[in-house]
Parts: structure tokens; sequence; C-alpha cells
């Protein structure tokens, strides 16, 4: 009974692990005429700013710092924020500012990631374009259609 309850707590553990490992994309919107730069748990995501930053990284309870630059290139806020992001998902986030509530960080939806890619890449990189060679082609001022191996000994 004891080995039956140990083999279950440690394939529950490798099952929650390898759940907890899984990819997760967070990609944040900056405001119309702004540009963020994204720091995400002590590490530098963009060096240069920009309006749309996507990451990849791991799935988890994230803290996020995120610098607003205006169009030239001054800092203009600053935003701290923890952030959740599923494995498996695409977490949408948005920069918003009001004068009453100042700036924050607004959670826009949610998608699935595409790996269909990466499950199946012989799909992408192993396509093959061919033809029939056996196909019969009509040949201007002929009559009859033409196999394409045959030659025309008339001419």
């Amino acid at each position: 009974m004891k080995k039956l309850m140990i083999l279950l707590f440690l394939g529950s553990m490798m099952i929650f692990h390898s759940v907890s490992a899984g990819s997760a994309i967070m990609r944040f919107q900056g405001m119309k005429g702004y540009n963020i730069q994204v720091i995400v748990d002590g590490k530098l995501m963009n060096k240069d700013p920009r309006s749309i930053v996507r990451i990849r990284g791991r799935s988890g309870q994230r803290n996020v710092k995120i610098k607003v630059y205006d169009r030239y290139g001054y800092a203009r806020w600053t935003l701290h924020d923890q952030i959740l992001a599923k494995a498996g998902f695409i977490s949408n986030f948005e920069i918003l500012y009001s004068r009453r509530t100042g700036t924050r960080l607004k959670k826009t939806g949610v998608g699935i990631m595409d790996i269909e890619r990466f499950r199946r890449p012989e799909r992408f990189y192993n396509k093959r374009y061919l033809t029939n060679t056996d196909k019969k082609i009509n040949v201007p001022g002929k009559a009859k259609p033409v196999a394409r191996w045959q030659f025309d000994t008339a001419a």
C-alpha cells in the first residue's frame, strides 16, 4: 500500500511539474504614440522601446516593470505589476492612462498558442510540390491531347 501511495505521489508530481514548466507568451501594447520597455523578473526584455512587445517564457506568476516613453524618447511613467501567464496561452495586456486613475495595466484577452508547427514540423519544412508527369496536356494547333512524355515527330 505504501509503495502504491508513493508511486501515485511521484506520478502526480511529475505531471504537475510538466504542466507548470510549459511555455507562455505575454503581449504588451502601449498607448497610441507611446513606446514601452518591459522588464520581467528583473530582466530587460527589449533593449529599444517599441509600441508592441511579445515575450515568450515560462508560465507562472511574474513581476513586471514597464517603462512608458513618449515619441521624443523621454520616460514618462513606470508601472509595477504582477501578472499570471498560463502555459499554452497568449496573454494580452494593454497600458491605459486616465487622469483620474493614472497609468494602469489591463488584461485585454487570452488566446491559445498555435503550436502545430512545433508538433508536426514536416508539414512546414518538408513540403514538396510534385506534378503529375503522366497528365495529358493540350498542345496548341493539335486536335487531340498529347502525353507530356511523347515527342511530336510530324513537325
